[in-house]
């Protein structure tokens, strides 16, 4: 999230949890809208975000980040893990993609000097999606996994519980994983055409969404937000900036010759030079064309200065010596509640041509 005129980043994580004692059972609602799941009413519930990906885990008896890092043996748990996927990962088969993913956490259970074995089985179909089912063996728990892919995620659900006493939990931890459900894609609701970037792009953005541009020497900046936005020192969490940077000689030295591919990838570069820095990981990387000009496009995730996680699109369109910048953005945990917004901004993109 950004302060008007490129300020620092800082969110505020919130969580969405009905409880519904009718059945003892509560029901959890993401915050990103992509599922819900029915947990009994008194365990407990630790969210783990990280650098494109969010861990759900709901405990009996209160569990730490820490604990459930060093592999701390819990009464039983159930966990949900949502990362999102590589381009080359999105195209495999999804026992492929399982296999992938056990083999890497055998690698990190094997440097914790951790026991860690299993066995990849049969597929299995829960509300009408089909998972991939794996029985895992660390130590003293007993561990079930069931794997799928949604929308460009790889979703885990687990159950875990100590072999001892496995047996007297399993009817609760069933019942969790069986009630795990995905939901409907929000469809973005009314929507509005902007002109922006010195008058050179516009695109579609939600009609209840705030919009404030700010100007410099060498800049024409708009923030459209979900948050209403009305100084340089406001703060949004979720939206859309559009940067139009008028010439990149003001910021390097350029050679007149210099190609726009070779400037564009430098931009690419430049973007992201502090990803290793901020446990950033970059997704789906490719090259465009729009309104004639060519463009890269990425999507990345990364830690924030304040230690939470924001995940972006990003899109970077040259013409010449001139760069538009568009980063659209939210909290890890929000970000694929406004996917389809963010989609339909990015589709609806034209520049418009200096008469």
């Amino acid at each position: 999230m950004r302060k008007l005129f490129l300020g620092t980043l800082i969110f505020i994580v919130s969580m969405e949890l009905i409880a519904a004692q009718k059945t003892g059972t509560s029901v959890f609602q993401d915050p990103g809208k992509v599922f819900s799941i029915k947990v009994p009413a008194d365990w407990h519930m630790l969210y783990i975000p990280f650098s494109g990906e969010r861990t759900f885990v709901f405990s009996v008896g209160k569990m730490t980040s820490e604990e459930m890092a060093t592999g701390s043996n819990p009464k039983a748990l159930v966990l949900v893990k949502m990362v999102r996927m590589s381009s080359a990962d999105s195209k495999l088969a999804l026992k492929d993609v399982a296999a992938r993913y056990f083999k890497y956490l055998q690698e990190i259970y094997k440097q914790k000097n951790l026991p860690f074995t299993y066995k990849i089985g049969e597929s299995v179909k829960i509300k009408g999606t089909v998972y991939v089912k794996t029985r895992i063996a660390a130590g003293n728990t007993a561990i079930r996994s069931f794997v799928t892919t949604h929308g460009g995620l790889f979703v885990e659900l687990e159950s875990q519980a100590d072999k001892k006493t496995e047996k007297s939990f399993l009817p609760a931890l069933q019942q969790a994983l069986y009630s795990f459900q995905f939901q409907n894609i929000p469809v973005p609701g009314p929507e509005r055409t902007i002109l922006c970037a010195g008058n050179q792009l516009q695109l579609k953005v939600p009609s209840a969404w705030f919009v404030r541009r700010e100007r410099s020497k060498d800049a024409d900046q708009t923030f459209v937000s979900r948050e209403k936005v009305e100084k340089p020192a406001d703060i949004f969490h979720v939206g859309i900036t559009i940067n139009l940077f008028s010439d990149l000689r003001n910021f390097w030295k350029i050679d007149k010759q210099a190609k726009e591919a070779s400037l564009l990838y430098n931009w690419y570069q430049a973007m992201n030079s502090s990803m290793k820095k901020r446990n950033g990981r970059i997704y789906a990387i490719s090259s465009q064309n729009i309104s004639g000009l060519k463009a890269v496009s990425w999507e990345r995730s990364y830690q924030a200065d304040d230690k939470s996680y924001i995940q972006e699109y990003h899109l970077s369109i040259i013409r010449r010596f001139s760069i538009f910048d568009i980063v659209l953005e939210a909290p890890v945990m929000e970000f694929e509640r406004y996917r389809p917004i963010f989609d339909t901004a990015i589709d609806s993109i034209q520049i418009i041509r200096k008469k």
